[in-house]
């Protein structure tokens, strides 16, 4: 019921970008339904980093000492999160 109060809940459609780098990391997603992909860049080269699905959770991890995002976030299925800010 706590985190329920205190999640901001989003949904984003496939192709949009719930983030990208260099954006403030200060907050936690938890994936409800659907799947994002996160990316990063090397040596001019976009590469696959992962795939966060319902069930997931990604951004700022409980200890993390992560400020902003490395990496750029792509909806691959339409999704929903509950985002819990720092």
């Amino acid at each position: 019921a706590w985190l329920a109060s205190v999640a901001d809940e989003r949904t984003y459609r496939a192709g949009e970008a719930p983030f990208s780098p260099g954006d403030a990391a200060d907050e936690m997603f938890i994936v409800l339904a659907g799947a994002f992909q996160i990316f990063t860049v090397e040596g001019g080269q976009r590469l696959l980093f992962g795939t966060v699905r319902a069930g997931q959770i990604s951004g700022l991890l409980p200890f993390s000492r992560m400020t902003t995002f490395v990496g750029a976030g792509v909806v691959v299925e339409d999704v929903r999160v509950a985002a819990v800010h720092r």
